[in-house]
């Protein structure tokens, strides 16, 4: 199989070209997917399970549900993967938050908002005949809420005039509100003086808003099809915004009244809040490929990660002893794998191949990386019981010193656990649940003298 080039990657620009897709869309698939349930949990294949909880639906049931894993694990191409086997049996609508919103300031309030103007996006491109009668109240709820001064009235005056004059007049004038919604969403996301700003007091006429229009499309998807709504990188929230999002708001999340799917941080199924996840919504798991065992011998996702890379490079195009150092060093992490390669390929002084030194450029670029994002959360998002840095390289060496041993690292749902699996420096590999510390700070712990 070839990808969209013609050929598997060969040139230095090939090479960052294809380093640089990040999660896989539906055309790229054929190209560059490789299964890995084998070498993540080989008793629980991520998508099979939700496919499995879809088809146990009963009637007049809908599966809300939460997919967890590290950020560039590769929960984004499985799920397009999901909905590609799907197939014609699914009305699918999923998005990005990083797309559509401002990643430093979610919350669950805006979620909705974003998620009912793509859902309405997706009806009109799919041509659905949506009974403009139930939305007609939604559009005056909303109408009623914009702002109060002057162009805001004329704002409120010419959608409700537009509404009045019936189809397409209450599809197109929701659409711009919501399309006025998100812009505040992202461009605005601290002030207090907006639209957005007083519909988020309100949370529960908002989830009965947007519940009504989640029905209108239900009913206008053909009867063969099922809506499925897919919420994308939420994942990489901070540990205080998914508290905030999933915990503090959890009914405004399950609230919605049809298939739902988000991701969910890694380290949010390391907390306490845990079981209050698992109690509202089912979830599933994702861990790292595995390349490593925890004995230090290495595992299946070796040869896995190497066919991933070699999907989009040509074998010729890197030393064979360079992509296992590659492979190695990275800890099964893909988004590091690739980012690696990049840098690589970027160096002034790169050929093809790409030769053993090339590739320990890239990786100390990555392990640099590491000094700066093993930190405590900045205020307000100080996490209780955390004072210093000190004490995360503590828990790094206490881990690494064990993992040397040969000895595996379980999971204790710390705080300070958490801090290290949103940056990767602790990683969390297959079904056994145990911790690896991610080779590139083993190093960097070694330059300590820690180990």
């Amino acid at each position: 199989m070839t990808s969209p080039l013609g050929h598997k990657a060969q040139t230095l620009r090939e090479i960052r070209r294809v380093c640089s897709l990040g999660a896989l869309s539906r055309d790229e698939l054929p190209c560059f997917w490789v299964p890995t349930d084998a070498a993540r949990d080989p008793e629980r294949s991520l998508r099979q399970a939700i496919k499995t909880k879809l088809d146990d639906c009963r009637e007049g049931e809908d599966l809300h549900a939460l997919v967890y894993g590290h950020g560039g694990c590769g929960k984004s191409t499985e799920l397009a993967k999901l909905l590609e086997e799907l197939g014609e049996g699914f009305f699918a609508v999923t998005f990005s938050i990083r797309s559509e919103m401002n990643l430093t300031a979610v919350r669950a309030e805006d979620i909705l908002l974003v998620l009912t103007e793509r859902l309405l996006n997706a009806a009109v491109e799919a041509k659905l005949k949506v009974n403009e009668g139930l939305l007609k109240p939604v559009l005056d709820y909303f109408a009623s809420k914009t702002r109060t001064d002057t162009e805001g009235r004329h704002s409120e005056l010419a959608l409700k005039a537009e509404a009045s004059a019936g189809t397409p007049g209450i599809l197109s004038g929701l659409l711009k509100l919501m399309a006025g919604f998100k812009s505040e969403i992202k461009l605005d996301v601290h002030s207090t003086d907006t639209t957005v700003a007083t519909l988020r007091k309100s949370p529960a006429d908002l989830l009965e808003q947007i519940n009504a229009v989640v029905s209108s499309v239900r009913q206008a998807v053909p009867v063969d099809q099922r809506l499925l709504i897919i919420v994308e990188d939420l994942d990489k929230l901070d540990i205080a915004s998914a508290r905030q999002v999933f915990i503090e708001n959890i009914n405004l999340l399950i609230g919605i009244r049809t298939n739902v799917v988000y991701t969910i941080p890694i380290f949010t199924f390391h907390s306490p809040d845990a079981g209050i996840l698992r109690s509202r919504f089912e979830d599933f798991g994702m861990p790292m490929i595995k390349v490593m065992d925890w004995n230090g011998k290495r595992a299946d996702g070796f040869e896995i990660v190497k066919q991933i890379v070699l999907r989009r490079i040509a074998p010729a195009a890197t030393e064979e002893t360079a992509l296992d150092l590659l492979i190695e060093k990275t800890g099964g992490v893909l988004q590091h794998v690739f980012e690696v390669l990049h840098t690589s390929a970027s160096m002034t002084s790169a050929t093809t191949p790409l030769r053993l030194e090339h590739i320990e450029y890239g990786l100390r670029k990555k392990r640099n990386e590491f000094w700066s994002e093993i930190t405590l959360p900045m205020p307000p998002a100080k996490i209780d019981g955390l004072t210093s840095n000190e004490e995360l390289y503590d828990r790094l060496t206490e881990y690494a010193k064990r993992q040397l041993r040969g000895e595996k690292n379980l999971p204790m749902c710390e705080p300070v656990d958490q801090v290290l699996l949103r940056s990767c420096a602790l990683v969390e590999y297959n079904g056994e649940r145990w911790y690896g510390v991610h080779p590139l700070v083993i190093d960097n712990l070694k330059e300590l003298g820690r180990i």
